[in-house]
């Protein structure tokens, strides 16, 4: 997850990611929740979906 995540920060580094671009659009959602996807990875107590029904 660590190298995902290092990855991701790299891609933002890079020049010519537009932020209307969906591939940064994207980079950026997995970036906003590395927190709660390390959550879920470490503790397995943590439901994969956390919407209620």
């Amino acid at each position: 997850m660590e190298r995902f995540f290092d990855w991701i920060k790299r891609q933002f580094q890079r020049q010519g990611l537009l932020p209307s671009n969906p591939f940064t659009k994207a980079l950026a959602y997995a970036r906003e929740r590395w927190l709660g996807l390390e959550m879920f990875l470490t503790d397995p107590d943590v439901p994969i979906d956390t919407k209620e029904a």
